[in-house]
């Protein structure tokens, strides 16, 4: 891969194009699009069930696939040490440094008057900066970073490894992982896990300066997912007996009879026509299992002109 690397990303030289409407195959495009240039990095997080990274699932707010392709990452109890780090893809980076504390600041340079005065042109003062870290209504601090698609089936492009061992020069024994859409995501991630995202700032968008309120903001790229230590649910008890066949709470299926006692579990003949048989044997059973599934916290952004918020269901 042809990237550019640096010993000190902080002092990064980032390199902004500024967004412009375009014309693509005859059309104009809504919004405003440039770009946000410099090098991939890497960043660290934990997941622990449904703590430290947030996975969207289709819902009131997502009513497609193609709106789940992204993961946010959560500033929450399992995320918060100082240990944890923003570096530049070759880790010469000589000291951790706090990943959203480091974004915060990329936040308020984006925010200057300064800069969006330079990027947005003569109606800059009437733009509204969108924030890399934002907060959810549980007022947890997030990050939202999008997974490269396929243009033509709308499927995920971007790198998916399981980690199985480390070598000795440091280099990892990596099984691929072959993930198309959000539900892979889910499975592959397992219920805990240690991650690495590789990352690139990539799309400056603005949107016409002729709505009312316009915002403009920043697009983050997942260019590579490594799982580390992998955990995956364990199934409980209940689940466990109901998905095996001779296995009852408080016995298991008995395979022989003795003179006159019924066999009440036996299976019934194919052939037999007796009407209790088939009644007897007819029966139904339940059970409430925890969802694999996992959904964002925060509320879904604003909609857009003249339409409607749709509700969230309880």
């Amino acid at each position: 891969m042809s990237t550019q690397y640096l010993s000190d990303i902080e002092k990064s030289k980032w390199e902004y194009v500024s967004p412009e409407i375009k014309e693509i195959n005859g059309k104009k495009t809504r919004q405003a699009v440039g770009w946000m240039n410099g090098p991939v990095f890497k960043i660290r997080f934990s997941k622990d069930g449904y703590k430290g990274v947030s996975l969207p699932k289709e819902d009131d707010y997502h009513d497609s696939p193609q709106a789940c392709t992204y993961i946010k990452f959560m500033n929450d109890e399992v995320n918060n040490s100082p240990s944890e780090y923003f570096a530049n893809i070759d880790d010469k980076y000589p000291e951790p440094k706090d990943t959203f504390s480091y974004l915060k600041e990329l936040d308020e340079k984006h925010n200057s008057e300064q800069f969006k005065k330079k990027h947005l042109g003569k109606d800059y003062k009437k733009y509204e900066y969108s924030k890399i870290v934002k907060e959810n209504n549980n007022e947890i601090e997030n990050v939202k970073a999008k997974y490269i698609l396929d243009r033509e089936t709308g499927t995920i492009k971007t790198k998916f490894g399981l980690v199985k061992s480390i070598n000795e020069d440091k280099s990892y024994n990596i099984e691929k992982l072959y993930v198309k859409d959000y539900n892979d995501v889910i499975k592959e991630l397992g219920n805990t896990s240690d991650l690495e995202f590789f990352l690139q700032f990539k799309k400056f968008w603005a949107q016409k300066s002729s709505m009312k309120d316009p915002t403009y903001g920043i697009i983050i790229e997942v260019v590579q997912v490594l799982i580390h230590n992998r955990t995956t649910r364990t199934k409980n008890a209940v689940n466990e007996m109901l998905e095996n066949d001779d296995e009852f709470i408080g016995g298991s299926v008995s395979t022989t009879t003795s003179g006159n006692v019924e066999q009440v579990f036996q299976k019934p003949d194919e052939n037999t026509n007796d009407e209790n048989n088939e009644s007897n044997n007819e029966s139904e059973s339940e059970s409430d299992s925890e969802s694999d599934s996992e959904s964002e916290d925060e509320a879904p952004p604003p909609s857009k002109k003249g339409g409607k918020k749709k509700a969230a269901k309880n």
